[in-house]
């Protein structure tokens, strides 16, 4: 710039590389403006430039399948508590055995939580020398609830297939292996009034979800038999011993599927009842049943040898 003159002519761009200060103030303005239409359209689109786009992968509900375990159910012999007071150097071996074979690969052989099949859990295993932080607490009851329970979040498995002497003798040995606190008298009262100990008891068959749900699809499907069996009694209001049939049969496709496969002809009505009287919840009848007199099991009777007879003819 030339500085004998007041103003210049035209735009020096050579002297304006040279001085980076005037070169600043001629861009600035520029930046300025530029900026600020940047600032107008991101408050103008916020709404859409802040939404989340991203797909979320959630599972598909019909994707998510639980199941349980086939389990043959057992006789669970009562436990002599004398076993958690006073055990004895075999009752803590015989749960060392059991330790080994049912706990060992993932707590570890001695423990420590080290076990082979524990690597990819996550948490892992306890330390079952270490005391402290455990979920259900070291105590007897507590103890014997974790293995009767399990713990679903920690990927514990529960036990309670497993009889509960065998559980204890787990148990005393698992004590072994730190400090645990002392088994005190109220501890193995309420164990016994909370697992019933001392009484033992029964378990039931358990089946899968898949097995049960196909028993259900086959009890709920209704065969063209049977359907034709229900459009006929329903088409057929009047036939006699219909009312006495509405009261007493609480389930009635239950009953009609109960005696489809009978011939009730063969039967006598003493049968009959025998049958219906003694196997009246499973049959689909109410209690009300055994209340029929001699005259109401026999319209029963007929009715249901009427409707099963013109149906599947």
């Amino acid at each position: 710039m030339n500085p004998n003159k007041k103003y210049e002519p035209e735009i020096d761009f050579k002297a304006l590389l040279k001085n980076p200060k005037r070169l600043f103030g001629w861009v600035f303005p520029y930046f300025f403006i530029l900026m600020l239409m940047l600032g107008i359209f991101y408050v103008k689109n916020l709404n859409a430039i802040s939404e989340n786009t991203a797909q979320v992968n959630a599972p598909i509900e019909d994707e998510v399948k639980r199941t349980i375990s086939a389990k043959k159910g057992a006789i669970m012999p009562a436990v002599d508590l004398e076993v958690i007071k006073n055990p004895s150097s075999d009752f803590i071996a015989k749960g060392k055995e059991l330790y080994q074979q049912s706990c060992a690969s993932c707590h570890g052989n001695n423990g420590l939580g080290d076990g082979a099949a524990g690597v990819a859990l996550n948490p892992p295993p306890r330390n079952l020398t270490d005391l402290s932080g455990w979920t259900n607490g070291t105590d007897f009851v507590n103890l014997y609830k974790t293995l009767e329970e399990g713990i679903v979040k920690n990927g514990m498995a529960a036990y309670e297939y497993m009889p509960p002497v065998d559980r204890i003798a787990m148990i005393q040995y698992i004590r072994t292996l730190a400090d645990y606190p002392e088994i005190t008298e109220d501890q193995i009262q309420e164990a016994d009034v909370t697992y019933n100990l001392t009484e033992g008891k029964a378990t039931s068959n358990q089946i899968t979800l898949d097995e049960a749900i196909d028993l259900v699809v086959k009890e709920k499907s209704v065969s063209p038999k049977l359907a034709n069996i229900m459009i006929y009694m329903n088409n057929h209001p009047s036939i006699e011993g219909r009312d006495i049939f509405n009261n007493v049969a609480v389930n009635q496709y239950r009953v009609v599927s109960s005696f489809a496969s009978i011939n009730l002809n063969s039967l006598s009505l003493e049968e009959f009842v025998q049958i219906s009287s003694s196997n009246f919840n499973e049959i689909g009848f109410s209690a009300n049943v055994n209340t029929l007199e001699q005259d109401g099991w026999q319209k029963l009777f007929n009715y249901l040898k009427n409707v099963l007879g013109s149906a599947s003819v």
